[in-house]
């Protein structure tokens, strides 16, 4: 498969949050490129370096199995800060599993077909 390499990435950094890449990033992508692309597409974020990978023809990984959903909360989190997490004070509530994602992302019949294709 082919990638491309976000050296920077701006919205992952102005938002302080992993949720918010997860969820309003990570997540859609993802689905439209598997559901309205027909080629599956893992993104890779590293909190670390704000660094994404894009990895085209890659299947992402189970949601359970992926450790970018298991990312406790940024330090500067604006969430975090204004006390918005009620599963616990380490964790962004909206990092909670997903159960249309694995069945979206990762499988489903239509997906299945035009990944053979692909």
């Amino acid at each position: 498969g082919q990638g491309i390499l976000i050296e920077r990435c701006r919205y992952l950094e102005e938002s302080g949050c992993a949720s918010v890449c997860i969820n309003s990033c990570k997540v859609p992508t993802q689905n439209f490129f598997a559901k309205d692309m027909g080629i599956p597409l893992s993104m890779e974020p590293d909190y670390e370096t704000f660094e994404c990978r894009f990895k085209f023809g890659k299947q992402p990984l189970p949601q359970g199995g992926d450790p970018v959903f298991c990312s406790p909360c940024f330090t500067q989190c604006p969430s975090k800060s204004r006390g918005r997490h009620p599963t616990s004070p380490e964790d962004c509530a909206t990092l909670l599993p997903d159960p249309d994602y694995d069945a979206g992302v990762r499988g489903g019949k239509e997906f299945r077909k035009r990944l053979e294709t692909w």
